[in-house]
């Protein structure tokens, strides 16, 4: 994560000077802590994503599976599926 190491000092420069938090410096650390935030925020919404897509995809492969051993179930009980 981004850090601005002089922010406090460049506040306190810009105070002197009249400035306030509208000094060019100050603007650009924050700035730049923004796109940090918002970089950190897409990807933790991208792993929920991606965590939900996982739990997607194993739950069809289950539904599959459970139709495919009902179908072959089914088949056994009507005798038209031999016996080994």
């Amino acid at each position: 994560m981004y850090v601005c190491v002089n922010k406090v000092v460049m506040t306190c420069f810009c105070w002197l000077q009249g400035g306030g938090n509208d000094c060019p410096e100050i603007r650009k650390c924050e700035k730049a802590r923004l796109r940090e935030m918002q970089k950190s925020k897409k990807q933790k919404i991208q792993e929920i994503l991606d965590a939900e897509d996982a739990s997607v995809e194993a739950n069809r492969v289950s539904l599959v599976m459970i139709t495919l051993l009902t179908y072959f179930f089914n088949l056994r009980l009507a005798n038209k599926f031999p016996r080994h």
